[in-house]
């Protein structure tokens, strides 16, 4: 039995792995909730890594089109759900408009480091809707812990 995660995709620097992270320590058990306890360590690579929740794929994946096929596959085999991730703290323009449209799972769109450059959140939310994903939209900050308990709950509510 294939054991489905979350999938996080997004351009490289964009906080996947923050975020990653702060996923594989949820805990199952205390469903509806949900703690926050700050982040491991950022890990840094260009390999696919597996974590208890998440699928945590590099973002030279999203950067480079003639990747997206690895995306689809991987999604594909295992993934419950896939979250694009924009940070607000650059203006990023990798990923394909209506990207997400391909995937055959519940996408979600996060803006990670809200609580910086917030002259940014336009911009992040256009390109969340330049990749074809659908509202709503969650603003979080590792840093602060702020919107992380709402993203938690919408992606574990939805794989069960």
């Amino acid at each position: 039995m294939i054991r489905r995660r979350i999938m996080l995709i997004g351009a490289t620097g964009s906080g996947k792995t923050t975020l990653a992270n702060v996923l594989n320590q949820h805990d199952d058990s205390v469903h509806g909730d949900v703690p926050f306890s700050g982040c491991s360590p950022v890990r840094c690579g260009q390999e696919v890594v597996y974590g208890k929740h998440t699928v945590d794929v590099p973002g030279g994946y999203f950067d480079t089109p003639w990747m997206y096929n690895h995306l689809i596959s991987i999604a594909q085999n295992n993934a419950s759900h896939v979250v694009f991730v924009v940070s607000q703290s650059q203006r990023s323009v990798a990923g394909a408009p209506g990207l997400a449209k391909v995937f055959g799972c519940p996408v979600t769109g996060v803006v990670t480091q809200c609580d910086v450059k917030p002259e940014n959140n336009a911009f992040c939310l256009k390109q969340l809707q330049h990749f074809g994903v659908s509202e709503p939209y969650f603003n979080v900050s590792v840093a602060n812990g702020s919107g992380i308990p709402e993203l938690l709950q919408h992606l574990f509510d939805a794989r069960t």
